[in-house]
C-alpha cells in the first residue's frame, strides 16, 4: 500500500490530557478544507498524567494517528 500522506503534524505531548482531544479536533477542523491526506505523529515526552491514555485512544478513533 503505498503512503498517500501529504501533511505529516508532529506534537510533543506533556501533561496534555485534559487538550489533546480539543487540539486534535482543532488541527482536524483547519485541515478539512486543505487536505485529508494527513497523519498525526504524537511524541509523550514523559508525562505525568493519563496523556498516553488519550493518545491511544485518540489512534483507536482514527488510524492517521501514530503515538509514540
Amino acid at each position: 500500500m503505498a503512503d498517500n500522506t501529504e501533511y505529516s503534524i508532529i506534537i510533543p505531548v506533556y501533561n496534555g490530557e485534559k487538550t489533546l482531544h480539543e487540539l486534535y479536533s482543532r488541527i482536524i477542523g483547519v485541515f478539512s478544507g486543505i487536505s485529508e491526506k494527513i497523519e498525526f505523529v504524537l511524541v509523550d515526552d514523559c508525562s505525568h498524567d493519563g496523556s498516553w491514555n488519550v493518545m491511544k485512544d485518540l489512534r483507536s478513533q482514527d488510524e492517521r494517528v501514530k503515538i509514540r
